[in-house]
């Protein structure tokens, strides 16, 4: 079987670096994902924790604002999933407490995304003066805000670093009451995990193959407020998967879009009783091969091939191979959609009046 692992504190380093993304850029994120279902809900999430933990200071604007131009300089160079190692147990946030003895190297990064034009001459002189720099950040378009900040870093940007690794260590204890508050909810998550299903509705079909039978470690973490993010990285330590907690029903939406049920296909499949017999059977085994389906049902090979054709053919089950063996599985989305569709005819229309 193979081994799953979850961690807790990269799911929420994720949350973390979003809920200070959010506080600076909220008009931008609210009206860009506008249209995107879901999202409201989890921006209200994060104006709620905002008005009830301590403001972040103003400050710390210059990492965190995104625009339609660019992501925020966080996101870029701090958050740990841009970083190819972000999900390692060594990347946690002792790591963040390091943020200021990287002080030269984020002035260049901070140059860089700031001032993209400039040639390596150009950037050297902004990197060794604080004059240099001031004339750039005067004569850009940048928002009094942004210019703001960008004068108080580069004249004290020890300090502006020891705030920004502060406040974000301050907040994560906030986060840390609310992950413990949402114990059993992350208890249950863990419990409703299969790996399996996760894989093949984020991969095409022949990557999810070669996936499932590379008996590698899986690493999960889940985020509480990213609701609906989903990543996935396929690194040297194992399968990296940061789900956030209605992960499944944004996979089942994105599935659904392709395997919404027909009632005339859902009829036709269900009128052959050996069709009944091996969903029946799939249900209870979880994967079955041919030669299963032969031996418990007492069907030809040629026979088995035809039900299973047509079962894959209307999306209630779905091929998988290991080796050269094949077997076959519940769609389960496909049955979740099959009862969306069905209580639709429990309700009846209101009577027209005469």
């Amino acid at each position: 079987m193979r081994k799953v692992e979850f961690i807790e504190e990269c799911g929420r380093m994720h949350d973390l670096f979003s809920l200070f993304r959010y506080c600076f850029s909220r008009e931008f994120l609210r009206t860009a994902h506008a249209d995107e279902k879901g999202l409201e809900s989890m921006f209200d999430g994060y104006d709620e924790l905002l008005a009830r933990i301590p403001a972040i200071p103003e400050e710390l604007r210059i990492f965190f604002t995104q625009t339609s131009n660019s992501k925020s300089l966080a996101l870029c160079h701090f958050d740990p999933q841009q970083k190819k190692n972000y999900i390692f147990k060594k990347y946690t946030l002792e790591t963040v407490k390091k943020i200021p003895e990287d002080c030269d190297r984020i002035k260049k990064r901070v140059i860089r995304h700031y001032f993209p034009e400039l040639d390596d001459a150009e950037r050297e002189e902004c990197e060794a003066s604080v004059a240099a720099i001031s004339r750039r950040i005067r004569q850009s378009d940048y928002d009094d805000s942004i210019k703001s900040g960008l004068y108080a870093f580069f004249i004290e940007p020890e300090a502006i670093l020891r705030k920004l690794a502060e406040e974000l260590l301050a907040k994560d204890a906030f986060l840390r009451e609310e992950y413990a508050r949402a114990a059993e909810k992350l208890a249950e998550l863990r419990a409703e995990f299969d790996f399996e299903w996760v894989i093949r509705s984020l991969l095409t079909p022949e990557n999810a193959e070669t996936v499932l039978c590379a008996e590698r470690e899986a690493i999960v973490s889940f985020m509480l407020f990213e609701k609906r993010e989903f990543v996935y990285r396929n690194m040297s330590e194992g399968l990296v998967l940061l789900l956030g907690c209605e992960y499944r029903r944004l996979l089942e939406e994105m599935r659904g879009k392709t395997t919404a049920p027909k009632l005339e296909d859902f009829g036709q499949a269900m009128s052959d009783p050996n069709r009944v017999a091996i969903l029946k059977m799939v249900r209870e085994r979880g994967k079955v091969t041919v030669r299963e389906i032969e031996q418990e049902i007492g069907l030809s090979g040629t026979n088995v091939y035809y039900h299973l054709t047509m079962l894959q053919k209307v999306g209630m089950l779905q091929r998988g191979s290991c080796g050269k063996t094949a077997y076959f599985s519940l769609e389960t989305s496909y049955f979740r959609g099959l009862c969306q569709m069905l209580e639709g005819f429990t309700k009846l229309p209101e009577p027209k009046k005469e």
